[in-house]
């Protein structure tokens, strides 16, 4: 209700109801633009609803675009206590015999056991590991020397247990930890000999050896991803026997991202079918019914002239389920397929040529012409809502601007009508009074 007001007390009407009624008759029409304001503004929402599905079958379709999605591998080891092996698409379907002779080994060293691994030493100079310096003083600990030679990052690990200095090359392999020691500091700590060999070598410098199929390989580490392609080998433990590594086609990969897409595409049909409806908000709307339309001619028409043994998704088990147009899987008949002829759902999916091109790229197509947040189909259709929405929302203040002057002229002139009134009545009281008087003074 409007904080202007007219007084009633002389005529008995309340004016303030009489014009709030005409106000709303006044208001219709603002009403009526309200109204579309906010079904354009549900419109516009859904049709943000729509770009989101949009970009979810987008993202489910890249895997599909893959590679390493139809050409995946996975391996079985027999052994994992022995070894463990992690596949790439590269890797080459087959067996493999792997024995364990070694495992390769970083070099450790330890020092005698000292008195104390925080007092000072009391010993002072210079030695280097690997090449690079490191300088004691009297004051440090044992603990400082180990913190010394981590901190000079000479490729090895310098730690302290039970008063005893041990140093670890960071490294697996046949190569020792070189030491240097002009000042005699690893010797008074009895890291070193007096010839400035290790004196208590904890664990020896050694290679892995290993047989693949029967050939002797040598590695420095025990993580290996160059001896077998799109194959990396952990190895864990020397064998007593032959461990085997089988390496197959893993169609798990390919079933799982059809169904991510099968599920993104059934959202975004299920969405536009829902507000194409009877109570959707883009009820009769021929865009978005363009835009189911095609999307169910994508997923149901052939991809003639490809070069593999598929030709539509229905051979491969993604169908129709109704009417309605939603996909459905059957998974087996995919895994059939995968396993019959893995390449050809590949190019069925993602096969591009001038003349053909796959059911996942042409509706990654499809996504991008309606999707792009600066040209797509989506975009323009908000762009318009929004200039709609502008205008209309130019229109409501234009009219509210008009009714708020119309409703104080309504004041002004109902409040000049009460004025009126007031003065008539006041004359009225006046000459009612006259006439008593004179009728008084007649019968007197």
């Amino acid at each position: 209700m409007s904080i202007l007001s007219v007084s009633g007390l002389s005529s008995g009407v309340d004016w303030r109801s009489v014009i709030d009624e005409l106000m709303a008759v006044e208001r219709r029409p603002i009403e009526l633009l309200e109204q579309r304001q906010a079904a354009l503004t549900e419109e516009r929402s859904v049709w943000e609803q729509i770009s989101t599905k949009l970009q979810g079958l987008e993202d489910a379709l890249a895997a599909l675009e893959e590679d390493d999605t139809f050409q995946a591998r996975t391996a079985t080891v027999s052994d994992e206590t022995k070894l463990t092996a992690s596949v790439t698409s590269d890797a080459v379907i087959g067996s493999y015999r792997i024995t364990i002779t070694q495992l390769a080994l970083a070099h450790s060293v330890a020092s005698d056991q000292q008195a104390s691994s925080s007092e000072a030493l009391g010993l002072e100079g210079q030695f280097q590991i690997n090449g690079v310096a490191v300088t004691v003083s009297a004051a440090d600990s044992l603990s400082d020397i180990r913190d010394a030679i981590n901190t000079a990052d000479a490729g090895v690990t310098a730690t302290v247990v039970d008063q005893r200095l041990i140093i670890t090359r960071n490294e697996t392999g046949s190569t020792e930890i070189s030491f240097t020691d002009p000042d005699g500091v690893l010797k008074a700590l009895g890291v070193l000999e007096v010839d400035d060999t290790p004196k208590h070598t904890l664990q020896p410098a050694q290679d892995a050896v290993f047989t693949v199929n029967g050939l002797t390989v040598t590695r420095s580490s025990n993580t290996v991803s160059d001896v077998l392609s799109g194959i990396t080998l952990e190895l864990k433990a020397p064998t007593d026997s032959e461990v085997i590594i089988e390496v197959v086609h893993d169609t798990e990969v390919a079933v799982e991202a059809v169904k991510s897409f099968i599920e993104a595409y059934n959202d975004l049909l299920s969405l536009l079918r829902n507000e194409l409806g009877e109570e959707g908000k883009l009820r009769g709307d021929p865009t978005a019914a363009r835009m189911a339309t095609t999307l169910r001619r994508m997923v149901s028409d052939r991809v003639a002239g490809i070069e593999g043994a598929y030709e539509s998704l229905a051979e491969i088990g993604v169908t129709t389920m109704d009417r309605r147009g939603d996909l459905n899987l059957d998974e087996e008949k995919l895994r059939e397929a995968l396993s019959a002829d893995p390449a050809s759902v590949q190019v069925l999916f993602s096969h591009s040529s001038d003349d053909i091109v796959g059911v996942a790229e042409r509706l990654a197509a499809f996504c991008d012409t309606w999707g792009d947040s600066v040209d797509g189909l989506i975009a323009a259709r908000t762009e318009g809502i929004d200039a709609r929405l502008r205008d209309l929302s130019e229109q409501i203040g234009n009219m509210e601007y008009r009714l708020t002057l119309k409703e104080a002229q309504l004041v002004r002139q109902f409040t000049a009508l009460e004025t009126a009134l007031s003065v008539m009545q006041s004359q009225a009281l006046w000459l009612t009074g006259q006439i008593s008087a004179l009728l008084g003074s007649w019968s007197t």
